[in-house]
């Protein structure tokens, strides 16, 4: 059965007009995972998803052109552009470059769909960032060379990429399990989470979510939007996703380090 199809159903059976009315009721907190499950099975059904899921098409870099692999990622591949206006440092950092220079990735995160840039500095790393990270702008006055960077996964299989985002909440009960249900609707994975006030009024959370591509993550934002008592959903800021990045847990189960 299709799945729009079901998403009307399972809409229908639980009183709603349409798929967008379950999706609101979701995020208001109105309708809980355990209710779906259970008028799914009414219908005879498994829980369907309230987005049909749609597969990502990426461009394919090609070794022709002049796209090349390094030993530390093998999700992605790299080409120096042309025409950069190289100082100092970036030239330095360029003539270094080679098939064992390390790769990070920003602690926003990026996942299949998003457009990537890389940037590679005197530390011989190479860091890759979304495109609409905010910590490029520091990057445009510094001495580095900037790297086109592209994604080289296979899109049919199942993989989970990590990425940050963050959202102000009313400080009120119930907010933080309102929030964290909407995302498991969506069948993204919360792989972490912060949470500090930052007035009376509200308190700022920020997640490092596990989805399969910039379509699920568009998904989980949208449904958030709708979500009363939730604010300025969003992807995380670079030092925003950077506090979270450093929360550990230690391999013993105690505290977490950050």
């Amino acid at each position: 059965e299709d799945e729009e199809v079901a998403a009307k159903k399972l809409a229908s059976e639980m009183g709603l007009k349409n798929r967008a009315e379950l999706v609101t009721a979701i995020g208001t907190g109105e309708i809980n995972s355990s209710d779906m499950q259970k008028h799914a099975a009414k219908l005879g059904t498994k829980r369907r998803r309230l987005f049909p899921r749609r597969r990502i098409s990426l461009p394919v870099p090609k070794k022709a052109d002049g796209w090349f692999s390094l030993r530390d990622s093998s999700s992605f591949r790299f080409r120096v552009p042309g025409g950069q206006r190289l100082r100092s440092r970036g030239k330095a950092a360029l003539a270094r470059l080679d098939f064992n220079t390390p790769v990070m990735t920003s602690p926003e995160g990026v996942v299949p769909g998003d457009r990537m840039v890389g940037i590679l500095g005197t530390d011989g790393m190479l860091g890759i960032y979304p495109i609409h990270s905010d910590a490029l702008v520091k990057k445009h006055d510094e001495d580095v060379a900037w790297i086109d960077v592209l994604w080289d996964i296979d899109t049919e299989a199942e993989q989970l990429f990590g990425v940050a985002i963050s959202m102000l909440a009313a400080n009120k009960p119930g907010m933080l399990a309102q929030a964290t249900a909407t995302i498991a609707s969506c069948e993204a994975n919360i792989k972490n989470l912060a949470l500090h006030m930052v007035s009376p009024d509200f308190y700022q959370l920020v997640f490092q979510l596990e989805v399969r591509d910039l379509v699920q993550l568009t998904e989980a934002l949208t449904t958030l939007r709708h979500s009363a008592g939730l604010h300025k959903v969003q992807r995380a800021k670079f030092d925003e996703a950077s506090t979270i990045s450093r929360i550990d847990w230690q391999s013993d189960g105690s505290e977490p380090r950050s």
